[in-house]
C-alpha cells in the first residue's frame, strides 16, 4: 500500500471532493447527543503501523469504563444512531468500543459478524487467535448486552480483521446503516477516484457524521486499499463498500496527519476477501456473505 503526501494543490482538490461526496452520499442526520451523565472517556492515541512496507496508525479502540458500560445499560442504545447487531454498528470487546462490519452465515451452522483485528489484539503479541465455541473473549453491543464471542482475529502487515460468533438466538440484521446492501463482494482492483462509502462509530466523526464516502487513491492490489476520506478512533472496523453495495474491505488505519485534522486524510482498508479466506482456513469454516438490497433512501442523491 503507498502513502504518498499529496501537494497543496492536489491535496485541496482531494479534500475538497471529499466533502462534496460526503455531502451527496451521507446526508443521514447526526446521532442524539443525549442528555446529562459524564462526557465519553477521550480516544487513546493512535499507533503507528505498516502495511505493504509503509507507514500510516491503526484506528485506536474507544475506551470504556464501568460506569459508562452502566449508563448504556440503563438506557440501551439511546445515543446509538445504529442500533443493535449489524454492519455499521457499535461493539464492546475486551480492548474497547469499535464497529462491526459483515454478516456471514458459516458451513458450521453458526452466524458470525465481523470487526477489526487491533479491536482485540491491541496490546498483545499475538499475530492471530482462534478461539473454539465457549472459549473465546466476550462481544457485546452498544448497550452492553452480550452479543457472542470472537472466534478468531488476526494482526500483521498485511491483516487486520475479526470474526465474532455469535450466539445462539441473537438476532442480527445484514443491512449496512444507512447505505443497505452489501448485494455482493468486490474482489478486483478498484479504479482510481472510484467513491467507496463506509459507516462507522468514531468518537469524532462518528457523532456527526457516522455514513462517509472515500475516494480510492491506491488500488492497485486486491489485498489493502487506500483512500481519501475520514475517520476517527471507533471506526475501526467499519464496513467499506462500493456504491453498488458491493463489499470491499474493512477500515482500520489513517494518516498522514496534518494540523486540525485528527483524523487524518487518507483512510487504509483491508480487503474483505483475502481476510475472509485466512479466516475461513483458520476455522475450517466455510462462508457466505450474508446480503442485503441497497437503501431505497439513497436513490434521490445518487440522481443526477
Amino acid at each position: 500500500m503507498r502513502v504518498g503526501r499529496p501537494g497543496g494543490f492536489l491535496l485541496a482538490v482531494h479534500l475538497v471532493l471529499g466533502v462534496l461526496l460526503g455531502t451527496l452520499f451521507s446526508t443521514a442526520g447526526p446521532a442524539s447527543a443525549g442528555t446529562g451523565g459524564a462526557p465519553p472517556p477521550p480516544p487513546a492515541p493512535e499507533r503507528l503501523w505498516t502495511f505493504g512496507g509503509q507507514p500510516c496508525r491503526l484506528l485506536s479502540t474507544v475506551p470504556t469504563t464501568p460506569s459508562a458500560s452502566a449508563a448504556a445499560m440503563a438506557a440501551p442504545d439511546a445515543n446509538e444512531a445504529c442500533p443493535g447487531v449489524r454492519p455499521g454498528a457499535s461493539v464492546l470487546t475486551p480492548v474497547g468500543q469499535c464497529t462491526l462490519n459483515f454478516l456471514w452465515h458459516g458451513s458450521d451452522g453458526r452466524d458470525y459478524i465481523g470487526t477489526a483485528g487491533h479491536c482485540l489484539l491491541e496490546g498483545s503479541n499475538q499475530t492471530q487467535a482462534v478461539y473454539r465455541p465457549g472459549t473465546g473473549p466476550p462481544a457485546r453491543d452498544s448497550a452492553g448486552r452480550p452479543i457472542g464471542e470472537f472466534a478468531y482475529a488476526a494482526l500483521d502487515r498485511v491483516s487486520d480483521f475479526a470474526l465474532i460468533r455469535l450466539d445462539r438466538g441473537v438476532t442480527a440484521d445484514p443491512a449496512i446503516c444507512r447505505f443497505g446492501g452489501p448485494t455482493g463482494f468486490a474482489a478486483e482492483a478498484l479504479p482510481i477516484l472510484t467513491p467507496l462509502q463506509h459507516v462507522g462509530r468514531g468518537s469524532l466523526t462518528g457523532s456527526f457524521s457516522p455514513a462517509r464516502t472515500q475516494l480510492a487513491v491506491d488500488s492497485a492490489g486486491t489485498r489493502l486499499l487506500t483512500g481519501l476520506g475520514l475517520a476517527s478512533p471507533g471506526d475501526s472496523g467499519s464496513p467499506v463498500v462500493g456504491v453498488d453495495g458491493r463489499a470491499v474491505g474493512v477500515l482500520v488505519a489513517t494518516g498522514p496527519f496534518l494540523p486540525l485534522l485528527p483524523g487524518g486524510v487518507l483512510v487504509f482498508s483491508v480487503r474483505i476477501g483475502p481476510e475472509m479466506a485466512r479466516a475461513g482456513d483458520a476455522l475450517g469454516v466455510a462462508f457466505d456473505l450474508v446480503t442485503a438490497p441497497l437503501s431505497t433512501n439513497l436513490l434521490p442523491a445518487l440522481t443526477p
